[in-house]
Formats: C-alpha cells, sequence, structure tokens
C-alpha cells in the first residue's frame, strides 16, 4: 500500500509527506488562500499529482484534503476510488451549499476534509474550525452538490 501526498504546486518536485510539524514563523494557509487545496484549482493540480503517484492498478483507499495538503494511500479497498474520480470542484461546491445554511461558514472556516466510505459510495466528512459555532462536522456526497450537518 502506497502513501502519497500532493501539494498542489504544480511541478515542484516530488511531494513529500507531511508529518503535522510547522516550523515557527510559518504561517499556516488558510482555506480562502488562493493557493488553498480547497480552491478548484490547486486541488486539481494535487489530484493530477495524485494520479501521477499511484502505482498501476491501485486506488485511492484513503484521502485526507486541508488547505496545504492533501494526504492519500493508495491500495486496494477502502473508498477505491481513481483520482479521475473525484470532482476538482467539491470542497468549494460543499462550503457554498454549507453557507447557504450558515452565512458565516467560508473556505477560512474549514480544518479539513475526508473522504470515506457512505451508503451511496464515497462520501465527503468536513470538520470545520474549532471557532465556528456547532454544528462543526457535515457531510456532502462526491460531487459536493448538498451538505448535511452531523456526520
Amino acid at each position: 500500500m502506497g502513501r502519497v501526498l500532493a501539494d498542489g504546486q504544480g511541478d515542484a518536485g516530488p511531494a513529500r509527506e507531511r508529518h503535522g510539524a510547522r516550523s515557527r514563523g510559518r504561517r499556516r494557509h488558510q482555506g480562502g488562500d488562493p493557493d488553498s487545496l480547497l480552491r478548484t484549482g490547486p486541488f486539481a493540480i494535487a489530484l493530477a499529482q495524485l494520479s501521477d503517484q499511484i502505482a498501476a492498478g491501485e486506488a485511492i483507499v484513503s484521502l485526507k484534503l486541508d488547505p496545504g495538503a492533501l494526504h492519500a494511500q493508495s491500495g486496494s479497498g477502502g473508498l477505491d476510488l481513481d483520482p479521475d474520480e473525484i470532482p476538482p470542484h467539491a470542497p468549494e461546491r460543499i462550503v457554498g451549499e454549507i453557507a447557504k445554511q450558515r452565512p458565516v461558514v467560508s473556505l477560512d472556516g474549514v480544518m479539513f476534509m475526508q473522504m470515506r466510505p457512505g451508503p451511496d459510495g464515497p462520501e465527503w466528512y468536513v470538520q470545520l474550525e474549532s471557532e465556528i459555532d456547532p454544528p462543526r462536522t457535515y457531510t456532502a456526497p462526491l460531487d459536493g452538490s448538498s451538505a448535511t450537518a452531523g456526520g
């Protein structure tokens, strides 16, 4: 089973695994930043990097997305998704659906999004920042066409 990380920064060289440590003085990515992986363009680049890194015959078995990194594992089982099956616009669309219900929520309020198996196929689990009043978790279909509180 492979572990890959894509950073959405184009051809910046091989992706590196991130272990959660942040250097001092380095600003944490915000979801609304132009280069945030929650945005369609950078997420599309990260998905392309991910596709290049997955071995032939393998698929995505787990995927977690935060504004600064895409963490994924490949193999067989789990989500069993190819990167090209994940719509790059889904994260922005999901946040738009949440904002229809709660106008205070924006891309900056997203801590992470994670793909997980759902009753109708893969779905997104969304965790909002702790500063936002509950509910802080949502689920959404793969295409991001709706968002339901709870998770």
